[in-house]
């Protein structure tokens, strides 16, 4: 019985971990994610600056 209680403790142990490090990629998938939109908001930014310093371009 020891043993038993032993071996799913282990096994615990190991399902923590990997549902550690499971979330500790999601967040770095979701960081990752957020510098894409800051990224993307910002150069949408700078196309609407461009946009508005050469009216009538393109036109």
């Amino acid at each position: 019985e020891a043993k038993s209680a032993t071996e799913e403790s282990r096994s615990l142990r190991t399902r923590i971990h990997l549902a550690e490090a499971a979330q500790k990629q999601a967040r770095g998938m979701e960081m990752d994610y957020e510098e894409v939109i800051h990224l993307l908001e910002a150069e949408i930014a700078e196309m609407k600056s461009q946009k508005t310093e050469q009216p009538g371009r393109g036109k």
